[in-house]
């Protein structure tokens, strides 16, 4: 039987990895394994998704609402998402 081992990683590349995923509709594990081809933190379309989210939280509270969390955010407006970053090059 061949043990494997933990992958221990900051919460925040955590929900970073997880958001990514989300976006891209891939399994977690298909992530983590591009993570270490690629150049993670140069992802353009994740980090314009991780801004207008910032945005969406300002707007949220300067309402007093509940923001929805990265994941949720991104899973509702994929596709308001692509057409903005589209839009934006």
């Amino acid at each position: 039987m061949r043990k494997l081992s933990q992958l221990y990683v900051d919460e925040t590349l955590h929900k970073d990895i997880k958001g990514l995923a989300r976006l891209r509709q891939q399994d977690i594990k298909v992530v983590v394994t591009n993570l270490f081809k690629s150049e993670f933190k140069t992802d353009h379309f994740f980090n314009f998704c991780k801004q207008m989210h910032g945005k969406y939280i300002d707007e949220k509270r300067a309402y007093k609402q509940n923001p929805l969390d990265f994941d949720a955010y991104c899973a509702e407006n994929l596709e308001y998402l692509k057409d903005e970053f589209h839009n934006s090059l």
